[in-house]
């Protein structure tokens, strides 16, 4: 996903880490995966806001809710709505 000048970043429990296994991003306050020891969340970049930035877009498949974080600061004045494009993934899995 693209952060923000970061660089390319993957997604791995509760945080992002750049191309050399290094942490750079904490996601704060994501409660644990409710599927037990195999749980786990599934994530996908998205422009939410609309301002040009990725958001990550965490979901856990056995739960209800999804968790939206954007790089800081949020510039409010420049959500522009979400528009779908080839980045977001078909993220369910294939069994």
């Amino acid at each position: 996903m693209r952060w923000s000048d970061e660089g390319d970043l993957l997604f791995s429990p509760s945080a992002l880490f750049d191309g050399h296994g290094r942490k750079v991003v904490t996601l704060p306050e994501l409660p644990p995966p409710s599927g037990g020891k195999m749980g786990w969340y599934h994530c996908f970049p998205a422009d939410v806001c609309g301002d040009k930035r990725e958001e990550v877009v965490l979901y856990d498949p056995y739960g209800d809710a999804a968790y939206i974080y954007t790089p800081a600061p949020l510039y409010e004045a420049a959500y522009g709505g979400y528009q779908h494009t080839a980045r977001q993934y078909n993220a369910h899995l294939l069994n």
